[in-house]
């Protein structure tokens, strides 16, 4: 069975040629902008679906994850923006 980290390299950071330039500085947002407990809370936000189910697995409260995975939603968020403006410039 593959770990959450071989599973986020594979599925949610890996680029191919088809992508846009959003999804791009996402994935490297992933890689780059979080360290590894952000990216286990996020994918598994992203894979649960609900911040309830994260809180769950997590065994956190639900207002503590809803916090903490927006955060990191505006952490990618500023992530992407700044890159995107970096790279429109050139």
């Amino acid at each position: 069975m593959k770990t959450i980290e071989q599973r986020i390299e594979e599925e949610y950071t890996a680029h191919n040629d088809l992508e846009d330039d959003e999804m791009y500085w996402t994935k490297e947002a992933l890689k780059n902008c979080l360290n590894t407990v952000e990216r286990k809370i996020f994918v598994t936000y992203l894979e649960e679906g609900t911040y309830k189910a994260t809180a769950k697995k997590f065994k956190v409260s639900y207002p503590t994850v809803k916090t903490y995975v927006n955060n990191l939603k505006a952490k990618i968020a500023e992530y992407v923006f700044t890159n995107i403006s970096k790279s429109d410039d050139n």
